[in-house]
C-alpha cells in the first residue's frame, strides 16, 4: 500500500487509528523524561509542581537511598541538598537541576 492510500485511510477514519498516530508522534516528537531524585519528604513537592507542565512528559521519581541502582543514576545528593532533577530528551540528558523553578523554566523552554 502507498503513502498516500495510507493517508487517506487515516484521514478519513482517524479514530481507527489511534494507536499509530500516538506512536508517529512519540517517534516524531520524543517526550521529555523528567528524572527526579531525592528525599522522599521533598519528591512530591516537585511532582506537584511539575503536574500542569509535563502532559508530554515521562516522570520518574527515585526517593535517595534505592539500592542496586545502575551507576549512572546511583549518584549521591550534593551536600545540603534535599532533591533535583534531570531532563532528558531524545538521548541527551541537560545537567542536574538543583531549584523546582529552574525545572520548570526549563520544561517551558523545551515545549
Amino acid at each position: 500500500m502507498h503513502s498516500a492510500a495510507i493517508l487517506g485511510e487515516i484521514s478519513q477514519q482517524p479514530g481507527t487509528h489511534c494507536s499509530l498516530l500516538i506512536a508517529l508522534e512519540a517517534f516524531l516528537t520524543p517526550p521529555q523524561i523528567v528524572m527526579l531524585r531525592g528525599e522522599q519528604t521533598v519528591l512530591p513537592v516537585w511532582q506537584t509542581a511539575l503536574l500542569p507542565h509535563t502532559l508530554r512528559a515521562v516522570t520518574v521519581a527515585l526517593p535517595a537511598g534505592l539500592a542496586d541502582l545502575p551507576n549512572n543514576l546511583n549518584k549521591p545528593l550534593p551536600v545540603g541538598e534535599k532533591a533535583g532533577a534531570c531532563v532528558c530528551e531524545d538521548r541527551w540528558c541537560l545537567p542536574e537541576i538543583r531549584q523546582p523553578e529552574d525545572l520548570l523554566a526549563v520544561i517551558a523552554l523545551r515545549r
